[in-house]
């Protein structure tokens, strides 16, 4: 296959969904991003790029601490309509049913498969955005999505989300062990 040339901004790659969640004015709020990324193990830290012109960038700078909820299929339309929908004219309290961790951090959602409990530990500016970085305090999946105590992501059946055509998509299938199926090459195919 011939390669050609292609708009820089026209780089498309699956993204995972996510649903933020802060508190504004003591009530929950959430909005949906799919520009997030693990950059630490240890401790473990995400990262969600936002404009820092979002009511959610303001209250995690404002709160030191935000939740990043992993929605399935199920939740497309919600997550959908949470990033459609500024919580500076609607009320999105109701929207799921919220718990809260062991220290009340932010709202976390209990329908999603996956749930980050994270307190802030830097905000990056990137041109007209906010890189924000977290450290991950606490984690919640439910039992049925775990294998061996893991979460099993095929379980999950998160979200996904590609650019720049604006599509959800559900997590394909497995294909091999990461760090192990590139052991099968011979040195001769280096």
């Amino acid at each position: 296959m011939k390669k050609v040339n292609v708009e820089v901004n026209k780089i498309g790659y699956p993204m995972p969904v996510v649903i933020i969640g802060t508190e504004v004015k003591g009530k929950a709020n959430f909005m949906t991003a799919a520009w997030v990324t693990n950059v630490n193990l240890e401790p473990p830290m995400l990262a969600i790029c936002l404009s820092k012109d979002h009511l959610t960038s303001k209250a995690i700078q404002e709160n030191k601490v935000f939740s990043i909820n992993f929605p399935d299929r199920t939740l497309a339309i919600k997550a959908d309509y949470c990033g459609l929908k500024s919580g500076k004219e609607v009320d999105k309290s109701n929207i799921f049913n919220i718990f809260y961790g062991k220290e009340h951090q932010s709202p976390l959602i209990e329908e999603c498969p996956l749930s980050a409990s994270c307190k802030l530990t830097e905000v990056i500016q990137v041109a007209g955005d906010l890189l924000i970085i977290g450290e991950v305090v606490e984690a919640f999946s439910d039992e049925g999505y775990l294998n061996q105590g893991e979460p099993d992501v095929k379980k999950m059946d998160l979200l996904i989300f590609t650019m720049p055509d604006n599509k959800y998509w559900s997590l394909g299938d497995y294909i091999g062990q990461a760090f192990e199926i590139g052991k099968s090459m011979s040195s001769d195919e280096e």
